[in-house]
């Protein structure tokens, strides 16, 4: 509605908020408040300084990654990781690769039709700002 895109990032920190109680809790609050098309951006966390727990583990992220889309999050992707999959965002109909990431970039694959991103496959919009990613 504004021209912005909207985006939570979670650091998901081991034995701190990695429990699959704890993904499902932040994922039902952000569908119920900001809406399914939020992105959700859950990364790795990696020990420094003070706080030395294991860096959380690729397990761990992949849970998350399926409870935020169970609860109904349509683009949820993983950072900080070599997991390529789950970095990468796809449309909610019909999975579709739309945008690429790779270390600090980001590639569009959509198609923009009237100024509205959607979906090379199936067509459906998507709530992306096609200016923010070039």
């Amino acid at each position: 509605k504004n021209d912005v895109l909207v985006e939570i990032t979670c650091l998901v920190v081991t034995g701190f908020n990695d429990t699959e109680e704890k993904i499902r809790t932040m994922a039902r609050w952000i569908v119920d408040h900001t809406g399914p098309d939020t992105a959700f951006h859950l990364t790795r966390y990696h020990p420094d300084y003070l706080y030395t727990e294991p860096a959380t583990s690729l397990d761990t992220l992949k849970m998350a990654y399926k409870v935020s889309k169970d609860e109904g999050l349509r683009y949820v992707y993983v950072g900080n990781t070599i997991m390529r999959r789950y970095a990468n965002t796809y449309c909610h109909n019909c999975n579709t690769l739309v945008v690429t990431r790779e270390k600090a970039y980001a590639r569009k694959n959509y198609r923009t039709v009237k100024g509205k991103p959607s979906c090379p496959s199936c067509g459906t919009q998507l709530p992306f700002v096609d200016k923010a990613i070039p």
